[in-house]
């Protein structure tokens, strides 16, 4: 059963290279380092343990990355990487959900990626998020709006 009043948002398709890309689950968002915000779109990306930071908006928030300790496990291999905080702010229509100070590894190395990947650690700790796929759309809704995330009362 789906519960009805899902903030439901359609996957999205943006320009890669030149031609469009298949739709993803795209979301705009609002990063803020200190003073400086940007409001760039983000990959909602369930295969990935953690969130990556363009270099490009890294700079932006005028943020930058700490010497890398561990290298980024990309597919292709291994790029050095960074890290960074910044807070993560996303519009719900039950309020914003909002995560302060997030880490986010910054490639130290070529252009990629283009968008934010919100990776596993910390949004689907913060959140219930639902993939379908068959309908291209998606679904993020506070760990405190989540039916299935909530404290239940023990029955005794």
């Amino acid at each position: 059963m789906i519960s009805q009043g899902k903030d439901w948002r359609s996957y999205t398709a943006i320009a890669s290279r030149g031609k469009l890309a298949e739709p993803r689950p795209l979301i705009r968002l609002t990063l803020q380092a200190g003073t400086r915000r940007v409001q760039p779109l983000a990959l909602v990306d369930s295969g990935s343990d953690e969130s990556v930071l363009p270099p490009a908006l890294a700079r932006r928030l005028g943020l930058w990355p700490s010497i890398p300790v561990l290298p980024l496990d990309v597919i292709g291999g291994d790029v050095p990487a960074g890290v960074v905080h910044a807070d993560i702010r996303i519009a719900l229509h039950r309020g914003p959900l909002v995560l302060p100070s997030v880490p986010f590894r910054v490639p130290l190395v070529g252009d990629r990626p283009q968008v934010v990947v919100l990776g596993r650690r910390p949004l689907f700790e913060a959140a219930e998020i639902t993939f379908q796929e068959w309908a291209s759309r998606f679904c993020i809704a506070s760990r405190h709006d989540s039916w299935w995330l909530k404290p239940r009362p023990m029955r005794g």
